[in-house]
């Protein structure tokens, strides 16, 4: 706080010392007095967070003990213990994962919040120390494009155990960290088998028998929801008023929004998410479908589109030709 006080105080005296060195008269000098403190203020609200950006690179110290990471910038200390329920995620370039690159991992707690970024780290290493592949983000952000935070070096000996270690005991206290039970919750590890590989729209109102076994069968399989959208081990179904879509795993894949997601997740309120799934009908016409979403738990979304494209690049069915429904009309075409 020492320096944007200085620079609040000489911004203050520069502007008034200014109009007497102009010459201008002493009403002048009264007002150059207020608008020196406006100017003042202005400055130093918007050069603090960079003074606290520069304070964290330049004196910020932490060590990682009894599954605790503490950390101190400045003055202000810090700790997040992993026996304790928190919130994690891990991101790991991925182009090769023999070729070392960015990691970037990101702990909040109740009290505390923390970003450590990495370089020169093979993502096989990453995967090792944390074998739940699908939890891990595929592009792991700069600290130029993400939140600042720590930085850290991989061909440092010391800094890559200290990412060791980190991993080692995020993923050995994984059941606390509510993130990564929203992923638990998929069973990632069961291929889907559906009996059709296209997508079915079945009418409620007059479904065929073979129609009606496919509901009544999925429906009791159902491991996970979020607002109309039903997940089964073959099907995620999007239940609608008039209609039921029968979408099958390993044949469509979805989108998110594109960054758009994560600031939903950062936000933490009630919003509406669209995800489009994309895939083919009976006669084999690549289609688009947008569902829209209510959930106050946005990361639950983030961790079904993860799921279907998962087994979606397992089955590496390329769609092609593809064409958007109406948002107006028919939610199918």
């Amino acid at each position: 706080m020492v320096f944007p006080s200085l620079l609040f105080i000489g911004v203050w005296l520069a502007v008034p010392a200014l109009a007497l060195w102009v010459g201008l008269g002493k009403g002048w000098v009264v007002l150059s007095c207020l608008i020196g403190v406006v100017l003042a203020a202005v400055i130093a609200i918007v050069t603090y967070p960079l003074v606290q950006i520069i304070a964290a690179h330049g004196q910020g110290t932490i060590n990682f003990t009894d599954d605790t990471l503490r950390w101190q910038v400045g003055r202000k200390q810090h700790s997040i213990p992993l026996h304790q329920p928190y919130r994690a995620s891990l991101a790991a370039d991925s182009t090769d994962p023999s070729v070392p690159g960015n990691v970037t991992v990101e702990i909040e707690s109740k009290t505390a919040w923390i970003t450590l970024h990495w370089t020169n780290v093979a993502p096989s290493d990453v995967r090792r120390w944390f074998p739940a592949p699908y939890f891990i983000e595929e592009t792991a952000l700069t600290p130029e494009e993400g939140d600042p935070g720590f930085n850290l070096n991989g061909n440092d000996p010391s800094h890559h155990a200290f990412l060791e270690a980190l991993l080692t005991a995020l993923w050995r206290t994984r059941n606390q960290n509510r993130r990564f039970q929203i992923y638990a919750r998929f069973p990632w590890d069961v291929p889907p088998r559906p009996q059709y590989t296209h997508i079915l729209v079945i009418d409620r109102g007059n479904p065929t028998p073979a129609e009606m076994d496919l509901l009544a069968c999925e429906e009791q399989r159902v491991f996970f929801s979020v607002d109309t959208l039903k997940v089964s081990p073959d099907y995620v179904l999007d239940v609608d008023t008039e209609t039921v879509c029968a979408m099958p795993l390993g044949f469509v894949r979805a989108e998110l929004p594109g960054e758009g997601a994560r600031a939903i997740y950062d936000a933490k309120v009630n919003l509406t998410l669209a995800v489009t799934f994309i895939g083919h009908d009976a006669r084999g016409k690549a289609i688009k479908i947008d569902i829209p979403l209510f959930t106050d738990e946005p990361e639950e979304v983030i961790a079904l589109a993860r799921y279907v494209n998962w087994w979606y690049n397992m089955a590496s069915q390329p769609i092609e030709n593809e064409t958007r429904s109406s948002p107006a009309g028919p939610r199918f075409t």
